[in-house]
């Protein structure tokens, strides 16, 4: 699983790097071998009243599956990261899960071609 941090208007520090990239290996330690590619970017936004907001959006590459996306807006950068990782190791998990559903229908439907003969 190859992890990308960008950050958008303004620099990465080490520490926040750092931070970033343990929160989410650790919400996607089940899933690693199932990922590809994970895209985190993180930036500021204005909301209506122009107060900044904090924003964490992930993106996760799943062969054979579809991308799951996070995304979160805070008053806190780290408030924001910790609840994108939370999310999208539950988008993750989701997705896998229909995966292998998917798989295993498809398979019982090939097994019963097989045995009728259709």
């Amino acid at each position: 699983m190859k992890i990308e941090i960008r950050a958008i208007g303004f620099s990465l520090t080490h520490a926040l790097e750092k931070h970033t990239l343990e929160l989410f290996q650790e919400a996607l330690l089940h899933q690693s071998d199932k990922i590809s590619r994970v895209v985190i970017e993180l930036s500021q936004t204005r909301g209506a009243n122009a107060n900044k907001r904090q924003r964490c959006r992930v993106l996760c590459i799943i062969p054979g599956a579809s991308a799951a996306v996070a995304n979160t807006r805070e008053a806190d950068l780290d408030t924001a990261i910790y609840q994108a990782a939370q999310r999208i190791g539950r988008t993750v998990s989701k997705s896998i899960k229909g995966q292998s559903k998917t798989f295993r229908r498809q398979a019982f439907m090939r097994m019963q071609e097989r045995l009728t003969g259709t």
